[in-house]
């Protein structure tokens, strides 16, 4: 179950008119059907135009206004500053350009094209309605800790990496020594790490998908290729600002005393970040299950200092 969808889903394919059609046509179609909200104006497939019953209703209101455009083209008075998306963009990408439009323009209906030519309408309605259903689909798969996405939203991005032709790498993150780190400071410490630990890299990598498996574990997803050394800089970030969560005598130690999982008291370096990353052209995989099993190994040999 995704959490955002192309907004070719939400297209209906509406009646269409020509440009050289009458106003009076036009505004008797409007008539004949209360319920039609508007009509795009198609040429060679092209639209280059909108009209919103509305609109023209307000235009041919008055006690000249019928008689003075009646025999007009409709291309005269048809409002050719619409949106226009393609139809495989997302609901949440159309959403954000819709609501950033003028007032008097901010409930007009979209005109989604395939290739430029037309392919249907998505009315504002039906737009904030799903943008809603996903916003809350959304939250319930984010992880409550750092609002990234969780464990089905991670699965998805990684099948669909598995499925894509184009380049894309896969990285595993999480904090070493971090339990330790956990029991002696405490989880609320411990949460704040976390969170920063997201939020830097989020800001390292922007634009790129960030999810939250649970604990310490983070998954970024890259539309590109990547490898070990383009995660140094965030390593020495981390690194770096992780120690004001330790106190001076700790820092210069340079670790924690600790009890270990078999419960004897033991020695703890400071947290550190192990960073391991996959792509889809590094080998043959036979599915996400596959990447997940490629990417629990490079961490495991990373842990033994092995890669």
């Amino acid at each position: 179950m995704t959490t955002d969808i192309h907004i070719k889903h939400l297209s209906t394919s509406t009646e269409i008119i020509h440009p050289n059609d009458k106003v009076s046509l036009i505004y008797s179609l409007f008539n004949n059907n209360p319920n039609q909200f508007g009509m795009c104006v198609v040429e060679n497939r092209i639209p280059v135009g909108i009209v919103t019953s509305k609109d023209l209703a307000l235009k041919l209101s008055g006690q000249f206004g019928y008689t003075l455009y009646q025999n007009k083209q409709i291309s005269e008075i048809m409002d050719t500053e619409f949106l226009k998306v393609d139809l495989n963009m997302s609901v949440k990408e159309v959403s954000s350009i819709a609501m950033a439009r003028p007032d008097n323009k901010l409930y007009d209906f979209i005109v989604v094209t395939y290739d430029d030519e037309y392919y249907g309408t998505v009315t504002i309605k039906d737009l904030l309605q799903k943008t809603t259903e996903l916003e809350i689909l959304s939250a319930k798969h984010q992880n409550p800790l750092t609002g990234l996405p969780g464990n089905m939203i991670i699965e998805q991005q990684i099948a669909q990496c598995f499925n894509d032709r184009k380049n894309r790498s896969i990285a595993y993150i999480d904090i070493d020594n971090f339990k330790a780190f956990n029991d002696y400071y405490g989880f609320e410490k411990g949460d704040l790490i976390i969170k920063m630990l997201g939020e830097t890299i989020g800001i390292y990598f922007p634009d790129q998908f960030v999810g939250h498996i649970g604990g310490d574990d983070f998954v970024v997803v890259f539309d590109r290729l990547m490898g070990l050394k383009d995660f140094e800089t965030l390593k020495r970030q981390f690194e770096t600002d992780v120690l004001k969560f330790y106190n001076e005598r700790d820092i210069k130690k340079g670790y924690i005393i600790v009890h270990n999982r078999q419960g004897v008291l033991d020695k703890f370096p400071l947290m550190t970040v192990t960073c391991v990353v996959t792509n889809n052209k590094s080998g043959s995989f036979m599915g996400s299950q596959d990447i997940s099993e490629r990417l629990a190994d490079l961490k495991r040999k990373a842990k033994l200092n092995l890669i």
